[in-house]
């Protein structure tokens, strides 16, 4: 018989082993014990538990101690994190043998303890001659490597992000695949380390990064070292670009420079700025302190299965991951996918894994996504968790470029997602991919450069494994911002059967050029219901469909959508005025339908069919019913429904809605627009089979703000069958939005959105 009695830290495996120990009376020596047994095992109702202390690379340490308990227990592992940072220099990896069976899971939890990959910049010298430049040396160790330009991209200050010294916005005045042709004054004739500073330039829904390979002053061309930039027309990446990781470019406090040659970190502050003063801060997800940052590894927790044997049951709860470093590869090689498609990290990934999840986290300081479902993953929960400052979206299920990665039975749920798409601006709040049985219901997404939520990605009609994708109850604000074009609150790609759309509020979207869309159900999106939906404040349409078939819109409210611009961060100056398309649009190609037989195979490529090989988009369509479109004057040029093409509402049904357009009259031509045809009445619109039972009528709002969407109990809208919608609990449930509250910091910048929700809540 053993039996241990401890005076402190009862049942725990430290990770720096450290505790006193009195035997029983019928126990042997302590001595003998630890020659006997392999590790502390005593059962308790707390099971078994392992603590580490902060410090660099012990959590490894800690697994090696999980890994010799076995992996036939009969109690829960619990490795708990002692306050303060727990710094790696390598990615965690957590193999099959790490988890747990299903009859007891292994997690990892704490308070104010902080998985970071960041290591601090010391050392700070002022410049000789300056009052606000300041220097410091590269770290002189091993493991923190800043020669490749990943890791020169980001650094913080605490949790603050600094920025890459950068030029102003500029224009190109003409360009190809190989070059541009510059303003005048707008580029040097050199730069120090020119091979190592960046050209960021803007497409239609991506940006790419690109270096300079020859300038040429003469005729004021620069040429590419990648000659890969597809040019975009003006409406969608508008002859944008800015010069990115030029010293001659820092100019701004906040910004920052890392020299290689010198091995110098150069940091411009505001002058009396000490950044030797920052202190250790303390607080939830604070543990830096205002410490000045930097990351060299691009993920911290990694979750390998392999075809074998998955990763199970594994729970990372109440943890702070800070820190993770830019993939150089995509740097280098100009890579510019839609919504980041390509990345191969995240802060936390999953592969080969089921029945894990990631709750109450908070997830910052990224420089990619910061949580991955990736392959082979079954049964995962991400929630109730914030992720902040991100350099891509937040949270990715799934890969673009597989079939068949059985990725299924994924919930995304109560999370705040906000501040992403720092480095790459076209990462989404949630990107779901060839996945299924997704539920991605009660998140909270703002204040991306793209799209909040984005799911399916089969492309067109083919083959798909996507299925049962349930979007739900998510409060989507303050997105696009002005950065990129052709984007939404919520974004569908392909067949989708048995998936869902349902009470979300979708509010306040700026696109660049085109496409800042409420709901957009782009390529191929087929067999989606969309019910209960409220969008209001989107630069253009409510409602976007590019082309798709059998998908239903019913019981939603289109509330002063097709706004036209306001002014923002990535987009100052007004390119839009007033409107920018319609409140509810198709831009499915034109078609005749007595020659139309979607449901046939085609005979010719010219045919009217939902095939591959012919031109799916002729067979477009979707049920449009039970909705309120609503705008105030404020935006009287613009249209109601719209087609791009003639013929293009011939295959869509409408049917008992409520239009109002305020202070206009139903004979104007708001109905069926296209770019051949200037378009027609309510009446004329009605006489031709569209919208029979709907009524042009005032619906009557009783409150139209916030998450309150309320109609009056006169409203006429009742009479043609639409139900209230009750958006009281969307976004995070209430258990959790208090420590969400507590969690998001204030950004400077939402100054700017405040003063523009101010503009928009005068014009109502």
């Amino acid at each position: 018989r053993r039996e241990i009695i401890m005076e402190s830290f009862p049942n725990r495996i430290l990770g720096t082993p450290s505790c006193r120990m009195t035997p029983s009376p019928n126990a042997i020596s302590p001595l003998l014990f630890f020659l006997v047994l392999p590790a502390f095992v005593v059962p308790s109702s707390y099971g078994i538990e392992i603590t580490v202390q902060p410090g660099v690379d012990l959590l490894p340490q800690a697994l090696a101690k999980r890994r010799a308990l076995g992996f036939k227990l009969e109690e829960n592992v619990n490795i708990i994190l002692e306050p303060g940072e727990h710094r790696l220099t390598t990615p965690l990896i957590l193999g099959p043998e790490d988890g747990g069976d299903g009859s007891y899971e292994v997690k990892f939890y704490g308070e104010n303890a902080t998985i970071s990959g960041g290591f601090k910049i010391t050392g700070w010298n002022l410049q000789k001659g300056s009052k606000n430049i300041w220097e410091a040396p590269f770290p002189e160790v091993q493991h923190v490597n800043l020669t490749d330009i990943g890791p020169r991209m980001q650094m913080w200050r605490g949790t603050e992000r600094l920025q890459l010294a950068r030029s102003a916005l500029l224009r190109y005045e003409n360009c190809s695949r190989e070059w541009i042709q510059f303003r005048a004054t707008d580029v040097r004739e050199e730069y120090y380390q020119q091979d190592d500073v960046l050209l960021v330039l803007y497409e239609k829904w991506v940006m790419d990064f690109n270096r300079i390979k020859t300038i040429v002053p003469e005729n004021r061309t620069l040429f590419f070292s990648i000659p890969n930039f597809s040019p975009s027309d003006p409406d969608g990446g508008g002859s944008r670009y800015y010069i990115l990781n030029a010293i001659e470019h820092l100019d701004e406090p906040g910004e920052f420079y890392m020299d290689t040659a010198k091995r110098k970190i150069i940091l411009f502050l505001e002058e009396g700025d000490d950044p030797n003063n920052a202190e250790e801060g303390q607080g939830e997800g604070a543990s830096q302190g205002e410490g000045f940052y930097v990351s060299d590894i691009t993920s911290l927790v990694e979750l390998q299965g392999n075809t074998s044997k998955a990763v199970s049951n594994v729970t990372f709860e109440n943890l702070n991951f800070a820190y993770t470093s830019v993939e150089s590869f995509y740097i280098n090689a100009g890579f510019n996918m839609q919504s980041g498609n390509f990345l191969q990290k995240a802060s936390i990934s999953l592969a080969f894994a089921t029945s894990c999840s990631v709750r109450s986290c908070i997830i910052r300081n990224t420089g990619g996504y910061g949580v991955w479902s990736n392959m082979e993953t079954r049964n995962i929960t991400i929630a109730s968790n914030v992720l902040t400052d991100l350099g891509a979206g937040g949270i990715r299920v799934g890969r673009g470029d597989a079939i068949t990665d059985n990725v299924q039975y994924i919930s995304v749920s109560d999370n705040v997602l906000e501040d992403g798409g720092h480095v790459w601006q076209y990462g989404c709040g949630v990107l779901s991919q060839r996945a299924s049985h997704v539920s991605i219901q009660h998140n909270e997404i703002s204040f991306f450069r793209y799209s909040g939520i984005s799911t399916g990605w089969t492309w067109g009609y083919s083959p798909t494994v996507v299925h049962d994708i349930v979007i739900e109850r998510n409060y989507l604000h303050d997105l696009g911002l002005g950065y990129l074009s052709d984007m939404g609150c919520v974004y569908t790609l392909g067949h989708q059967p048995n998936s869902r759309v349902s009470n979300n509020l979708c509010t306040d979207v700026q696109s660049y050029g085109y496409g800042g869309w409420g709901y957009y159900t782009d390529e191929g999106s087929r067999d989606i219901l969309f019910e209960n939906n409220v969008a209001a404040y989107t630069k253009s349409a409510g409602l976007f469909q590019h082309y798709g078939t059998d998908n239903v819109i019913t019981n939603s409210i289109f509330y002063n959508v097709n706004i036209g611009d306001l002014p923002t961060p990535g987009r100052k100056e007004i390119i839009m005025n007033g409107s920018a398309d319609a409140s509810i649009r198709s831009g499915q190609a034109g078609r005749e339908m007595s020659s139309c037989f979607p449901d046939e195979h085609p005979n010719a490529t010219d045919d009217c069919c939902c095939y591959q090989g012919c031109n799916q988009a002729k067979c477009s369509s979707f049920t449009f019913t039970h909705n309120i479109v609503f705008s105030d004057t404020e935006h009287k040029d613009s249209f109601l429904v719209m087609a791009d093409w003639e013929h293009g509402w011939h295959n869509f049904t409408f049917q008992d809605n409520v239009y109002f357009p305020q202070g206009l009259d139903s004979g104007l031509p708001l109905f069926n627009s296209s770019h051949r045809y200037p378009g027609e009445g309510f009446s004329s619109w009605q006489s031709n089979g569209k919208d029979v039972g709907s009524l042009f009528a005032d619906p009557l709002f009783l409150a139209a703000h916030g998450k309150n969407f309320t109609l009056r109990p006169e409203s006429p809208a009742f009479g043609i069958g639409f139900q209230p919608i009750d958006l009281s609990d969307i976004g995070p449930r209430q258990h959790v939005k208090a420590h969400h509250e507590h969690i998001v910091a204030k950004k400077p910048w939402l100054e700017d959105f405040a003063a523009m929700k101010l503009v928009l809540l005068r014009r109502s």
